[in-house]
């Protein structure tokens, strides 16, 4: 007899999906009429034993059934036709058969009000700025933070500085230049113990499936939004649990990739006699993660010598010495893997890797120019990426991969120009990431952005002489949804290419960049120049901070010139130097404002310790001066700050000036 153990709605829900029945609303009444069937061969001596929720053979065994014997009713209604025995007994023996694939599940269900998806960075900077008691609501699901697991610690640094990745309520201040990057690990180790102190529960696992209730035909405990579907780490059953409003910041989908790379590994795969490993004992193929992660730290060197890379950064001279030595005592460096990447700059830390650690990078292919971040210590000493050879095709659908099973080797060809490319020992490939968030999330309708209202990041289209501007521009924040439930911040932001462009007479979905979006532009005016995108930890920081309107306790003491906005410097102008006028206070934001959007190229981790110093000589004196109104000019702040935009905030960089100064 027909048994169902665990939640029916759960059953119902995915034979609805396997059945391929999903159409928005009317999938209520594709799961009545599931119901109805599975009533039937309940009550019709149905001989199939038990149906477990968690068991998806089952499922799609009995949803197979229902399809071929039932298809008429379901399609329009018409009365369920009698039970076939035969068939029963046939799906009977099928049934019996997987009885045993999973042991037996218990599903549970509760509710939260506010439930973060991914213990990401986003999550601990939203944590660490929302009100202490509305985190103290929260629950997180996710695993640990990305930034120790799925990249290893072969390159030990974040290529931002402490200044642009610390949490918003530790407000700190401190310069540290490009020889000082955070830390992977520790930063990793932060991430995780932040939201493990602030949010009221912390479930590590992973989310399946998110769906909007209003797309599920049952009832909803307390009229909640949501329903996730999850995982708890290293088990197979699944839970639910309702909320009133889902963050989502999972970060990145899949990688990507090329179907050519595809075609080379099933071509890999066949090749029994291989087993898809050469002499170095790592595979052909990988996607850059992997190798960073897993191949670059373990490949031992002649005499066991392993060439470490700096922890923050860029070297010191003791270790260039100490590099020098261990590469003379290395005989056999010509014998070393040879490797070919292929992506742009989300390929660069496999570049920069493979050089640090001795690897032959012997070719780099991309369809367009790199962009390096200015700060990057890569162009230098140990990693010196600029020293590969450098290749740039029309279409990487023409990039051709073909292996040579005699000599071990992987041949390169760009058929759009006939160019042998040469052949080696293994392929990494970093081509980015795909749309996480909408392999996950079910919705009742494409995103939205969300825009800054409060005039923090606002941005002008260009700055006039007059410093009037045509049209403000609203930073971009995150994606949400109409009914302002579900919010996707970070990479999985980045990712997200469900928006159609208004006036888009092809109305195609795209992603939202600095190019094609004013409203990032606008946020990335008033960030450091190796900001560039919105999945990168600076920006999603002050983003997030932004969205919570926060503000550091501690904001009267000092404050981040270089990633502060309207509302930040307002509060620590107005608590620090009380006696500048309100006018100046203004001249001011704005001076800085249009400072940082005209030279950020040429200060990629922000304002240099000589320009802060210079920025804070400044407001003091006028502070100073304005406390004796009986011996200063009204305006005399227009000459001190006119003078401190155009001529004392000009710096020498690599010994080159600044391009543009605010005048």
């Amino acid at each position: 007899m027909l048994k169902f153990s665990g939640n029916l709605d759960v059953i119902v829900s995915k034979m609805v999906s396997k059945l391929e029945l999903s159409h928005g609303k009317k999938t209520k009444i594709f799961s009545k009429r599931v119901k109805r069937c599975l009533y039937n061969l309940k009550h019709d001596n149905f001989r199939h034993g038990e149906v477990r929720a968690d068991n998806d053979e089952q499922i799609e065994l009995i949803a197979h059934y229902i399809n071929k014997h039932f298809n008429s009713y379901l399609l329009n209604g018409s009365n369920p036709p009698s039970i076939d025995s035969n068939g029963s007994n046939l799906l009977f023996k099928l049934g019996s058969k997987l009885s045993n694939i999973m042991n037996s599940s218990v599903l549970s269900e509760e509710t939260t009000e506010t439930l973060f998806i991914g213990a990401s960075a986003a999550t601990a900077y939203f944590l660490d700025t929302m009100n202490a008691q509305d985190s103290s609501k929260a629950t997180v699901i996710g695993m640990k933070s990305p930034w120790a697991e799925e990249r290893g610690l072969a390159i030990p640094f974040i290529n931002h500085t402490d200044l642009q990745t610390s949490f918003p309520s530790e407000n700190y201040t401190q310069f540290g230049g490009n020889s000082e990057f955070t830390e992977r690990k520790k930063f990793a180790n932060l991430v995780h113990e932040k939201i493990k102190k602030l949010c009221k529960k912390f479930i590590q696992g992973n989310v399946t499936l998110v769906e909007n209730t209003e797309l599920l035909d049952i009832d909803v405990p307390k009229s909640k939004k949501w329903r996730i579907t999850y995982k708890k780490k290293d088990s197979n059953i699944l839970s639910f649990i309702y909320t009133d409003r889902v963050y989502f910041m999972a970060g990145a989908g899949e990688p990507r990739t090329l179907d050519s790379i595809k075609q080379l590994n099933e071509e890999l795969l066949r090749l029994k006699d291989i087993n898809k490993e050469h002499k170095f004992n790592f595979p052909l193929v990988l996607h850059m993660d992997q190798f960073v992660r897993d191949c670059v730290p373990i490949l031992l060197h002649h005499k066991k010598t392993v060439l470490d890379v700096p922890a923050r950064g860029a070297p010191t001279g003791n270790y260039l010495l100490n590099r020098k030595k261990q590469l003379n005592e290395i005989k056999d460096k010509d014998s070393m893997p040879t490797v070919a990447i292929i992506g742009s700059n989300a390929a660069i830390d496999a570049a920069a890797a493979a050089r640090a650690r001795g690897w032959n990078l012997e070719l780099w292919l991309s369809g367009g120019s790199l962009a390096y971040l200015e700060g990057t210590p890569y162009k230098d000493e140990p990693y010196n990426i600029n020293g590969v050879r450098y290749h740039k095709y029309k279409n990487r659908e023409n990039i051709v991969f073909k292996y040579d099973e005699i000599n071990k080797k992987i041949h390169i060809k760009d058929d759009s120009c006939n160019l042998d490319l040469g052949a080696f020992d293994s392929i990494v490939y970093g081509l980015g990431s795909n749309d996480k968030f909408d392999n996950i999330v079910k919705t009742l309708e494409p995103l939205k952005p969300f825009l800054d209202t409060s005039g923090a990041v606002v941005d002008p289209s260009g700055f006039k002489d007059d410093e009037t501007p045509e049209i403000n521009y609203n930073g971009f924040l995150c994606w949400a949804d109409s009914d302002l439930s579900l919010f996707v911040f970070g990479l999985a932001a980045e990712n997200y290419e469900k928006y159609v462009i208004p006036g888009d007479a092809l109305k195609k979905p795209v992603r939202l960049t600095s190019a094609n979006s004013p409203n990032i532009k606008a946020m990335l005016s008033w960030l450091s120049g190796d900001v560039l995108t919105t999945g990168q930890l600076t920006y999603f920081r002050s983003a997030i901070s932004i969205f919570n309107n926060y503000i550091p306790s501690s904001i009267g003491s000092d404050i981040d010139f270089s990633h502060a906005n309207v509302n930040t410097l307002a509060g620590h102008l107005i608590r620090k130097y009380p006696n500048i006028p309100s006018e100046a206070r203004t001249a001011f934001i704005t001076g800085i404002h249009k400072f940082i959007s005209l030279n950020r190229n040429n200060m990629p981790h922000g304002f240099y310790p000589m320009q802060i110093n210079c920025i804070k000589t400044e407001l003091s004196i006028l502070n100073i001066l304005y406390n004796k109104k009986n011996n200063i000019n009204e305006y005399a702040w227009v000459e001190i700050l006119n003078n401190l935009f155009v001529s004392k905030l000009k710096v020498q960089i690599r010994g080159e000036s600044l391009s543009r100064s605010y005048a």
